[in-house]
């Protein structure tokens, strides 16, 4: 059976796991921590090693040929990218991986190392990059292009038509009209309503969070763009 290994030790990682053992066409070899924070030394069983200065020698010990990203967030979101590239240079494919529960389009495009979790639904002649990740039960209607290195958070809505540029993080329930562009390197947050382009480098601010016993007649949302 072929070895994988993964890069990245969060939460994401876990899932990203539980989906490649119930596909059952790889035997994990753990997964590669540079987060200082970081200090656990297994994760669901599998080592976790520090330093992924170690990939080389990792790969040649154990002939692995084969990687996953198991990083999700805002605050990963540039090294997602730096050990996706990574990875590849030390020629390691990037792993693509579809929910069973997911539903996905026969003219939809997923290029290497996309991650698709439960209960996303991409639509018709939509064209996913590499690394992007899709979290559960987030929405790409049909005609989208979805840049390489994008994350779209858990039950957020890409309208039919719309562009979300290089390295851009759409969080959790927000809602990108049709047609509308968003840039590189941006950040919506969790509950935004983008109804308009967004230049590269912008943070859409999100729905703030509303405590027990706070006033609920006041808006909830906040308003403007800011730069990152």
């Amino acid at each position: 059976m072929k070895r994988i290994i993964g890069l990245g030790a969060e939460g994401h990682a876990a899932v990203v796991m539980e989906l490649i053992e119930r596909a059952g066409n790889y035997e994990i070899e753990g997964l590669v921590n540079d987060d200082e924070k970081i200090t656990i030394q297994t994760m669901g069983g599998f080592p976790v090693f520090t330093g992924s200065e170690r990939l080389p020698q990792i790969m040649s010990q154990g002939n692995i040929r084969d990687f996953f990203i198991g990083l999700s967030g805002v605050r990963s979101r540039e090294k997602r990218r730096q050990l996706f590239q990574y990875a590849v240079s030390c020629d390691l494919a990037p792993l693509t991986t579809v929910h069973p529960r997911a539903v996905v389009s026969t003219s939809a495009q997923i290029a290497r190392g996309g991650c698709i979790l439960a209960g996303a639904i991409i639509s018709t002649q939509s064209r996913l990059w590499e690394n992007v990740t899709v979290n559960i039960g987030a929405m790409i209607k049909s005609d989208c292009d979805i840049r390489a290195h994008v994350q779209l958070g858990a039950g957020c809505y890409v309208g039919s038509g719309a562009l979300i540029g290089e390295g851009s993080y759409i969080g959790q329930g927000a809602y990108v009209q049709p047609g509308v562009h968003i840039g590189e390197n941006v950040v919506v947050g969790p509950g935004a309503v983008v109804a308009e382009d967004v230049a590269d480098g912008r943070v859409v601010p999100g729905v703030q969070r509303v405590l027990p016993g706070q006033n609920r007649t006041k808006s909830s949302v906040v308003r403007g763009i800011q730069k990152a």
